[in-house]
């Protein structure tokens, strides 16, 4: 599995499809390179435009069952349940490990920041989040 911003060299074939996200190595060349790409990162969108963009990837196939997710937020923790906030004050669920929410919790320290990872129906499920540096995988 790749993460977000990660070199490598390869062919890669993209699965035929409305969402095209999907797609597989044939070959890979050389070695992977260590880290990541240095200051990249996609454009954030807000929430309610990645809700938006789910629901018209789902019309098209409904068998899709995540989409790429990157927003700017804050993550807040209240009654047991976890909800990314934008600057709009849209408001999601937000899923994944418990461990790995209450690290980006604290690195995010109640500010906003640029979250990436998958939109589901369930909300978001971060994997990383860029920083000046990079992307700093969860």
């Amino acid at each position: 599995s790749l993460a977000p911003g990660q070199v490598v060299d390869g062919t890669l074939h993209r699965y035929p499809g409305a969402d095209n996200f999907r797609a597989v190595f044939s070959a890979r060349f050389g070695e992977e390179r260590a880290g990541l790409v240095s200051g990249w990162a996609p454009p954030p969108v807000p929430l309610a435009e990645l809700v938006a963009a789910h629901h018209r990837l789902l019309a098209a196939n409904p068998w899709a069952g995540v989409s790429p997710a990157s927003a700017v937020v804050r993550l807040l923790f209240h009654d047991g349940r976890w909800r990314a906030v934008d600057a709009a004050g849209y408001q999601a669920p937000v899923v994944g490990n418990d461990l790995d929410l209450w690290r980006l919790h604290g690195l995010l320290a109640a500010r906003p920041g640029q979250v990436l990872g998958e939109w589901s129906p369930d909300g978001l499920r971060p994997t990383s989040l860029a920083t000046v540096g990079g992307l700093l995988l969860l």
